[in-house]
């Protein structure tokens, strides 16, 4: 039987841990984007109302405010939205990438094993 070198089972332990970030980062890019599109359905709504009071939740309660306060508050808020977004997608790039170099590495330490069973240590 051939047991597996530590330094190949730190790579799969490695390659499970950014599988594990990636899919995080996934699950906050869907949650931004969501948040985004209630953002941009809002700001349209806000278009076609004439005029008239606006609220605002605060929390549990409703609060009066302005169209404009409002329309900047949503056009704020996605501005910072689309920014997270961007960062996400940098930072999720970057973990494919290393996630393709760690799976060739695997592989390449997993053929390099002699002939056998492979077996965990």
């Amino acid at each position: 039987m051939v047991e597996i070198p530590q330094q190949l089972r730190d790579k799969v332990q490695q390659f499970q841990n950014i599988q594990n970030q990636l899919q995080l980062i996934i699950v906050q890019k869907t949650q931004l984007t969501q948040q985004i599109l209630e953002i941009d359905n809002a700001l349209e709504e806000l278009e076609k109302y004439g005029e008239g009071k606006i609220y605002e939740r605060a929390g549990p309660i409703l609060i009066e405010t302005t169209k404009e306060e409002i329309v900047k508050k949503l056009k704020d808020d996605k501005e910072l939205k689309n920014a997270r977004l961007k960062s996400l997608e940098k930072q999720e790039a970057k973990l494919r990438e290393r996630l393709n170099e760690l799976s060739v590495e695997i592989q390449s330490g997993i053929s390099s094993l002699s002939g056998g069973k492979i077996m965990g240590g």
